[in-house]
């Protein structure tokens, strides 16, 4: 009798997972080898996308994408909140990731330049894409926190900007007296509506 003992287990969901497709794939590894499907590839490097910004991104490669997708993170994150979501999405769209100007690796221009403002941030959302060749018309731009207003702001301006937007964790937080007044309405449910449709206007 073998006093082998079993491989240990792995704790997490993701780990479990992980380690299930593992050996799936080893067990077939010999057989499936002419039939194995291009798998995506993922790139973090940076982009200059004007004179004063240079962003660090990440780029997810699929071997035949469906379209793109660009995620827009929140404070104070950086592309890497993206990431294993990112990697996911890759067996079927291109996905791009980058630091906010002041976040992680990209450049901080002085305020004299650039004030980081909103608009200014939907500014770079513009330059991004089209410095990356990313077609709109197959673009879904997804955008939480303080990426939300600077996507809605660019569509004002590129209504063809993304063929859809989508933003979460908008104003996320249900203490109003701690918002700017213009957002503090959206978090009342009467006045919610009427708020949207005042900016949609």
């Amino acid at each position: 009798m073998s006093n082998q003992s079993k491989p240990e287990v792995p704790s997490s969901p993701v780990r479990r997972l992980a380690a299930a497709v593992s050996l799936s794939l080893a067990a077939v590894a010999g057989s499936a080898s002419a039939h194995e499907s291009p798998i995506a590839k993922t790139d973090i490097g940076f982009l200059k996308v004007s004179a004063d910004i240079q962003l660090r991104r990440m780029v997810v490669h699929s071997p035949k994408p469906k379209g793109t997708v660009l995620f827009l993170h929140g404070f104070p994150e950086t592309l890497y909140a993206w990431k294993d979501i990112a990697v996911s999405l890759g067996s079927d769209y291109d996905v791009h990731a980058f630091d906010w100007p002041g976040y992680g690796l990209s450049s901080r221009p002085p305020v004299e330049r650039f004030s980081y403002a909103p608009k200014d941030y939907a500014n770079v959302v513009k330059d991004y894409i089209a410095a990356s060749g990313i077609d709109k018309s197959r673009l879904v731009i997804y955008a939480t926190d303080i990426g939300a207003l600077p996507a809605l702001l660019a569509a004002l301006d590129d209504p063809a900007i993304a063929s859809k937007i989508v933003v979460g964790d908008f104003a996320p937080f249900d203490r109003p007296q701690y918002m700017y007044a213009s957002l503090q309405s959206l978090k009342v449910k009467e006045t919610a509506a009427q708020r949207v449709a005042n900016i949609a206007q």
